[in-house]
């Protein structure tokens, strides 16, 4: 009986050492990415406020006629950063939290409340299409609107038309449902598509932080 006890309790002991090192390579590795975007938001912030700061200097030395040009410059740089923190900001949330837990939600709500925030902050953008998403309840969490609202905005800032135009359409499939986001930009090759989705890669001529897709992909698959 004794020595059964004994080998149950070195297996109990062992079985919560594992436990316990498997949450702290968790934590390690949360840590570690958060530690990483802390780096990349602090050196992307930087240099906008840096562009900005060029671009005040140089109001002082040109003419009247071009202030305009340097002030909307200014103020891209600074949407940029203010973008930036903000996206830094929901990928710490979704790596802190250890809460996964989803309920019923309306998709089309949360995507025409999406729509409608990004289409009063991009006036020079056309966004349709979001009654065509189906009106169904799924589940997810609070982070739903992160995922629409990364994936519209991704349309316009890296468009290259005049008046960027994002399309919402969507349709359902057995107990699955699909959401299309389409816009009118020089689109992506089909060998970089999977690439645009990871942690960092900006694509062509892009001056994004590298991390709304990415976070887009992390959310989706979590």
């Amino acid at each position: 009986v004794e020595e059964a006890r004994d080998e149950a309790t070195g297996m109990a002991e062992e079985s919560a050492g594992d436990l316990s090192e498997a949450y702290l390579d968790a934590l390690d590795q949360q840590v570690s990415f958060l530690l990483e975007t802390h780096q990349e938001v602090q050196s992307q912030t930087l240099e906008f406020v840096e562009e900005a700061e060029g671009q005040l200097e140089a109001l002082g030395e040109d003419a009247e006629a071009e202030i305009q040009d340097h002030v909307e410059t200014v103020l891209d740089s600074a949407g940029h950063a203010v973008e930036l923190t903000k996206t830094a900001g929901q990928m710490a949330e979704v790596m802190l939290t250890n809460d996964k837990e989803t309920h019923p939600v309306s998709l089309r709500s949360h995507v025409e409340s999406v729509a409608e925030e990004v289409r009063s902050t991009h006036e020079d953008a056309i966004i349709t299409g979001e009654t065509n998403v189906p009106a169904v309840t799924v589940q997810a969490n609070d982070m739903i609107d992160s995922v629409f609202r990364n994936l519209i905005k991704n349309g316009i800032d890296h468009n290259d038309k005049d008046v960027p135009e994002v399309v919402l359409s969507g349709d359902t499939r057995e107990e699955t449902v699909t959401v299309r986001v389409a816009d009118n930009g020089p689109g992506v090759p089909d060998e970089q598509k999977d690439a645009i989705f990871g942690k960092g890669n900006t694509g062509l001529n892009s001056q994004g932080s590298g991390i709304g897709l990415y976070l887009v992909r992390t959310l989706v698959e979590d």
